[in-house]
């Protein structure tokens, strides 16, 4: 205790207390001399009368016991309680000296006792206080006695005024020893009163201190975004995660309006702040990437039910959005693939029907030119119906017909070194890849190659002037095992944000001469191998095909391996 803590507080309080006991000191000791010199020059006495002497001796050992006590304040730590009951008896030998040089008891310096006596409440509480009661009152008892008895000589050409009995000698000692002790009494009850309400204050700060270090861990450690606005709807407060999910660090989000780091936030939406309704909130963070945020709008409410501001709660719920989304996608397109499966075949009958008639009648009649080419007509057209149908049904049933261990890597080069010799293909495409070597997947490999012939071919048919396409495969987070993914990159026109929900629909194209089923078809593979395909685009800057696969693709249920 001794080692951090004097008089049931902290040793820093006690060195302030002492520092400031020692400036005041200075200070009384500099005004009363200066105006006993003062009054004594008034009256005719010289400077370095004989009278003053006594005084200046007194007032220069008061200096050098400050200087002396200063210097051990400053080289001692922590032991510090000695320092400060050295300096309660230098007070009350030094108000002893003063009166006895002033006259004794008629001395109009008495009054100097309670100040010390004071002044020793406030260093060392109740002890301090009765300590310089008690030295004081037998000080000054026997000052007054040994003046009464002749045994001290009085000082400053004073006459000697002794009480003229020793019944009045008695009385005034008794009349001062009291109102020492009275003074002591009272100055100590005030200051153990101040000590229980520092304590309480201590006690309650520290409480407050811990309560606020739990509150800003709480808001650091929340997994979603906290702001608060005041208000005028600029925010101050944001936490890690606000700053995480924005992009914005806190010295960039402080005193800003809200608009600047949330767009689309309109903060007169009483009925949400009411309610507390949380609503979804489209966002772009910094580097462009499109994000779903779930935000919970509240008044802040201060003292007295008083409006200080908004409190916004908000997390990004991009990947729970994009799962939403797909699970919708998913019954939406199965429903469409059931019934297409079903038309499908209904629709290929008669039109192999149809084939088979024309080609009889093309070998049996004699037709001329004109009519002949109306029968290649209907042949070619009916051979693109085919396989628009066979398109449909390979979206609406994708059965793998075979499980093989694919070497992924060289499975993309050879289909790469296929569509770069094709002639129909925009000049000025350049092929970008980033291949991690040793990747494979066990499935059908054709339904692979479905899926990239798809969406390449899609990506030549976005950039009609030339471009990159780049085409990379790797490990998912650089697992062993698992997951792999594959990106199908293009710097062509992009798909408007409008339509990018829509672009897996059967029949629903972006271009003129498209059926509609290619993205479908890659969709729906995905999804029967248990894997994920998402897309991401932007307007005239490019468009990524995102595809996560099993290594070892799940068989779709009620189908039968080869």
């Amino acid at each position: 205790m001794e080692a951090t803590e004097v008089f049931g507080e902290r040793v820093s309080e006690v060195q302030r207390r002492l520092k400031w006991a020692l400036a005041l000191r200075i200070i009384i000791v500099t005004f009363l001399l200066g105006a006993t010199v003062f009054i004594h020059l008034g009256r005719g006495y010289s400077f370095l009368a004989a009278s003053l002497m006594s005084l200046y001796v007194l007032s220069a050992a008061t200096y050098l016991v400050t200087l002396v006590s200063a210097v051990i304040l400053r080289l001692l730590k922590t032991r510090v309680t000695g320092l400060a009951y050295a300096q309660i008896f230098w007070e009350v030998i030094f108000v002893t000296a003063l009166i006895y040089i002033t006259g004794g008891q008629d001395s109009i310096f008495s009054f100097l006792y309670l100040l010390a006596i004071i002044m020793a409440a406030i260093l060392c509480y109740r002890r301090g206080a009765f300590l310089a009661a008690t030295a004081g009152s037998v000080l000054y008892a026997g000052l007054l006695i040994l003046i009464f008895r002749g045994n001290l000589p009085m000082l400053m050409g004073a006459a000697a005024a002794a009480p003229p009995n020793f019944y009045d000698l008695i009385q005034a000692i008794l009349y001062n020893d009291v109102s020492f002790f009275l003074v002591a009494a009272f100055s100590s009850y005030l200051t153990e009163q101040l000590r229980a309400t520092g304590h309480e204050l201590k006690e309650a700060q520290d409480g407050l201190d811990k309560l606020e270090a739990l509150n800003d861990s709480i808001v650091l450690s929340l997994r979603s975004g906290l702001l608060t606005l005041n208000p005028a709807g600029r925010i101050t407060s944001f936490n890690r995660a606000a700053q995480r999910i924005t992009g914005f660090s806190e010295a960039e989000a402080l005193n800003r309006p809200l608009s600047q780091v949330l767009p689309g936030i309109q903060l007169d939406q009483a009925a949400a702040f009411e309610q507390q309704t949380p609503f979804r909130l489209p966002f772009a963070d910094h580097q462009g990437r499109r994000r779903i945020l779930e935000v919970s709008l509240s008044a802040l409410v201060g003292p007295q039910d008083r409006d200080i501001g908004k409190l916004l709660l908000f997390s990004d719920i991009t990947p729970l959005a994009e799962m939403e989304e797909r699970l919708r996608t998913s019954d939406r397109l199965a429903a469409v693939g059931r019934l297409a499966a079903g038309m499908a075949h209904e629709i290929r009958n008669p039109l192999a029907a149809i084939s088979g008639s024309i080609e009889v009648l093309e070998r049996e009649l004699s037709l001329d030119p004109v009519n002949r080419h109306l029968m290649h007509i209907v042949l070619r057209e009916a051979d693109r119906l085919n396989s628009l149908i066979t398109d449909f049904l390979l979206y609406a049933r994708p059965t793998p017909r075979s499980r093989e261990t694919i070497n992924l890597p060289q499975l993309v080069r050879d289909l790469l070194e296929v569509f770069s010799n094709r002639t129909d293909i925009p000049a000025g495409i350049q092929l970008e890849t980033n291949l991690e070597e040793g990747l494979t997947l066990e499935t059908d490999p054709k339904l692979v190659q479905q899926i990239l012939w798809n969406l390449i071919n899609n990506a030549a048919e976005a950039m009609p002037q030339g471009g990159r396409l780049c085409l990379s495969c790797t490990r998912l987070n650089g697992e062993a095992d698992g997951f792999l993914q594959i990106q199908v990159s293009d710097s062509g026109r992009g798909i408007p944000e409008e339509r990018l929900g829509r672009i897996f629909e059967p029949f629903f194209t972006t271009r003129e001469q498209g059926t509609g089923l290619g993205l479908s078809a890659v969709w729906r593979i995905v999804e029967s191998m248990g894997g994920q395909v998402s897309v991401q685009s932007r307007v005239e800057e490019g468009t990524t095909f995102t595809i996560k696969l099993p290594r070892q693709s799940a068989r779709p249920e009620g189908v039968q391996g080869s």
